[in-house]
């Protein structure tokens, strides 16, 4: 499975929920195997525009949680 299957799988998921799901300061269990996954692309050496793309993606998602400083 690709990154970008990885990302879509979960938007997709959110978008068949009749509800938003809840913004938690911790990843779900999928975020997380698709950080791992993208962490592992990165370690050997891949950063083509896929790699790039789910990265700012996930840290657009991810940054959402933070809270304000």
């Amino acid at each position: 499975m690709t990154l970008d299957d990885l990302y879509t799988d979960i938007v997709a998921e959110e978008l068949d929920n009749d509800t938003a799901p809840p913004r938690l300061p911790m990843l779900t269990h999928r975020e997380a195997e698709l950080t791992l996954a993208l962490c592992s692309a990165v370690a050997e050496g891949e950063m083509n525009e896929d790699v790039r793309a789910i990265a700012r993606a996930l840290t657009t998602r991810l940054g959402m949680r933070l809270p304000a400083t």
